[in-house]
């Protein structure tokens, strides 16, 4: 495939990588970085990592006339894209490595006016891109959890992808922790159940050469992307720490969650196998649900309709058993 020659060529793989454009400039025919706007965003240093751990903006965090805390348009660790008064339950979605919230926005149009959609943005990327990115998940979750539970305050549910699974599953046990909060419903995509060791081997201290070698065996990333050096020396940084953040990963055995979990797969995933997933039984008490569909490791993306109705048909029955 051939090299990409333009900004606006550039501009759409930026998009699909779920890097920001805002923070990005062409000049003299070449990319190169702009600050984002880091104002009105409070940080703190945790462990040497300079973190995010709030939105500061005025209107950021409202309320509705009911009294439930209304989700803002965008910040910098989630976007919501289309606020809803009348939600019920909020879901929110957890990216996998290397990407963004663009990846589950489109989802607002699948999904029921009673959930509202919540799109997590991790530091390094999009307007969140003038933050150094994790790379260990104990930090990442720390800073997320205060984050998120103002929006908590009504039904939630979890999904995350791969990456996003671990994090998801991670974030929702320092909830239970330290707020005795669960979620409505977890769901796990593309992801081993974290008892398990990782067979795959790592990837994030490799080279260069080999690293962009197993990236093209993933699947994942346009050919064009890969081909173009200039573009993945914007992106490989970020994809490190996230690869970072999932191999120093060390599991820590707690009782069972209370909440049901759904899990999806694909017998063509090289990376996790049907096993693998069902091992995730062990991490809940409640109902476990396991699904395999068409696709390889990015199924959530060429099966996004049936991964859709599988999960809105699961929240449905949740909202239906909780009286919601």
């Amino acid at each position: 495939m051939a090299r990409l020659q333009n900004g606006w060529q550039r501009a759409a793989c930026f998009v699909i990588l779920g890097l920001s454009l805002s923070a990005l400039r062409i000049q003299r025919g070449r990319w190169h970085g702009s600050p984002t706007n880091v104002a009105h965003q409070q940080t703190t240093k945790r462990k040497g990592h300079a973190t995010s751990v709030g939105w500061t903006s005025s209107n950021s965090c409202n309320r509705y006339s009911s009294g439930v805390i209304r989700m803002s348009l965008s910040n910098h660790w989630l976007v919501c894209s289309k606020p809803s008064p009348h939600a019920r339950l909020r879901l929110f979605c957890f990216p996998y490595a290397g990407s963004g919230s663009v990846i589950y926005r489109s989802w607002t149009a699948s999904l029921p006016e009673t959930t509202e959609l919540g799109c997590i943005r991790l530091p390094g990327r999009e307007s969140f891109q003038a933050e150094q990115p994790f790379t260990q998940l104990v930090a990442l979750v720390e800073a997320l959890a205060p984050v998120i539970l103002p929006y908590l305050d009504v039904p939630f549910a979890f999904f995350g992808h791969s990456m996003g699974g671990l994090i998801s599953f991670e974030l929702t046990h320092e909830l239970h922790r330290q707020h005795d909060l669960v979620p409505m419903h977890l769901f796990i995509a593309g992801h081993r159940a974290p008892q398990l060791p990782d067979q795959t081997p790592a990837l994030h201290h490799l080279p260069e050469s080999e690293l962009l070698m197993q990236l093209r065996r993933l699947n994942g990333i346009p050919q064009a992307v890969l081909q173009d050096a200039e573009l993945m020396q914007f992106f490989l940084p970020v994809l490190r720490a996230d690869f970072a953040v999932c191999e120093t990963y060390t599991y820590t055995p707690r009782p069972p969650l209370t909440c049901p979990i759904s899990v999806f797969g694909d017998l063509q995933d090289p990376r996790v196998s049907y096993d693998e997933l069902a091992a995730w039984r062990e991490q809940t008490c409640s109902a476990f649900i396991h699904r395999m569909l068409p696709g390889d490791h990015f199924f959530l993306h060429s099966a996004q309709a049936l991964l859709l109705q599988a999960l809105t048909q699961d929240l449905a029955q949740d909202m239906k058993t909780s009286g919601i």
